[in-house]
């Protein structure tokens, strides 16, 4: 459980990644100060976070350094198990479905093969609801999704459903379109989404 027994909230996450992975120290420093929203509730773009931890996890596994690793997927089953409401989905649609989508696939790794037998029990069950796309309940607490679209993006069905829900997958493809380059490639995130640097 996070401070006094309670359950995790937003900003006992970072802190925890740390500790359990020394190695994203660097990479935290570089965009701690461009993911902070002082009109945010949480003060941060915990999803933004969570975006950047996936490409650094991502970095590992393609370098075989996996020491962290066990270390790291235990926080993230915390995460689903210990954390509030806010927290859990954090981890089911900032973490989890961040390892299964296009940094991970555009890195040229197998989601299912390099990154599902990391998980723990409880990150397993909502790395299936997500991949299945089916129910919005994880662990007990509905899911809030943000709207994703764009003309880009192909619409799938989750099964038994009527109405059409976002999806990253690129049926003309077989997998999802590639994450936007990194700052350091000339671009910058911004509220709304990437843009080049001039």
């Amino acid at each position: 459980m996070g401070e006094l027994g309670l359950m995790l909230i937003t900003s006992e996450v970072i802190p925890l990644l740390l500790d359990a992975c020394p190695s994203f120290a660097p990479m935290w420093a570089e965009s701690v100060h461009d993911n902070a929203a002082d009109d945010w509730p949480t003060g941060r773009l915990n999803y933004q976070d969570a975006s950047d931890f996936v490409r650094h996890i991502t970095d590992l596994v393609l370098a075989g350094a996996t020491t962290e690793l066990p270390a790291i997927f235990a926080v993230i089953e915390r995460l689903v198990v210990e954390g509030d409401v806010a927290v859990r989905n954090l981890a089911v649609i900032g973490y989890i479905e961040d390892l299964q989508g296009g940094i991970v696939q555009c890195a040229g790794l197998d989601p299912e093969v390099d990154i599902r037998p990391w998980l723990g029990p409880r990150s397993v069950a909502a790395w299936e609801q997500v991949k299945s796309h089916v129910g919005r309940a994880v662990m007990g607490a509905d899911v809030e999704r943000a709207p994703r679209g764009g003309p880009e993006l192909a619409r799938s069905k989750a099964p038994g459903s009527t109405t059409s829900a976002p999806s990253l997958f690129d049926p003309s493809s077989g997998r999802a379109p590639c994450a936007p380059p990194r700052r350091s490639d000339r671009w910058t995130r911004t509220r709304t989404g990437y843009s080049s640097l001039p």
